[in-house]
């Protein structure tokens, strides 16, 4: 691959303001290497107002908006993890009473701060054990309900590609199955993502704020800013 043909790509379809955002000159492609599928549930979830409701993804408070509407969803505090998340949140459905950057982080206030409470955990059919594992070790009643599910998606890519950018655990694991990248390095949008891809990438990069656009303004820094192109 020649010095001035930088390749890269995002294992999630990305939209046309975030492909804008690339510089110019690094050559771009975009395909999900994951799909969520958000379950039907049942129409009595909320009959009775929950009173500790947590997302750890912003998939999980999607799926709740497509199956009701933001008035039937009845919550007296909501925690959850990630500054996207708790965006969707407080514009679609009220304030958010506490977030982290991770689930780790939520489980540990959480276990601080609810005691011997109960918690509803909203949540994908891949979900990590942390956050689950830490509350119940510490008491606390926990009622998973699973909105959506994470559908894999894995394909073979044609050539090689400078850098690859990862937006979930899932997404490394199905990119893997089936392409080589002994040469790539891996973008992450957060930790928990970077934690799957150090597993398989010698090189392994992390935004400094979870969300898309810092994953590009990252690889832009890497590749044109610093000059690994001209």
């Amino acid at each position: 691959m020649s010095e001035t043909s930088v390749h890269i790509l995002s294992t999630k379809k990305l939209t046309v303001e975030q492909l804008q955002l690339f510089d110019r000159k690094l050559n771009v492609t975009d395909t999900d290497f994951i799909q969520i599928h958000h379950n039907r549930l049942p129409t009595g979830l909320f009959r009775e107002k929950i009173s500790n409701a947590v997302f750890t993804s912003k998939n999980a408070v999607e799926s709740l908006l497509i199956n009701f509407l933001p008035e039937e969803i009845k919550m007296d505090n909501i925690y959850c993890v990630g500054r996207k998340t708790k965006g969707i949140i407080e514009k679609r459905l009220g304030k958010v009473t506490h977030y982290e950057k991770n689930a780790v982080q939520l489980a540990n206030y959480l276990v601080k701060e609810l005691k011997e409470e109960s918690v509803t955990f909203f949540c994908g059919n891949q979900r990590r054990d942390e956050l689950p594992v830490i509350l119940t070790q510490h008491g606390i009643e926990l009622k998973e309900v699973e909105v959506y599910r994470t559908l894999n998606r894995s394909k073979q890519m044609d050539g090689n590609f400078d850098a690859v950018l990862f937006f979930s655990p899932s997404a490394v694991k199905n990119f893997v199955e089936m392409n080589t990248f002994e040469q790539s390095v891996a973008y992450c949008i957060g930790e928990t993502t970077a934690a799957e891809a150090k597993k398989y990438f010698e090189h392994v990069k992390v935004a400094e704020v979870p969300i898309i656009e810092q994953v590009i303004k990252l690889v832009n820094q890497d590749y044109v800013q610093n000059t690994k192109i001209t």
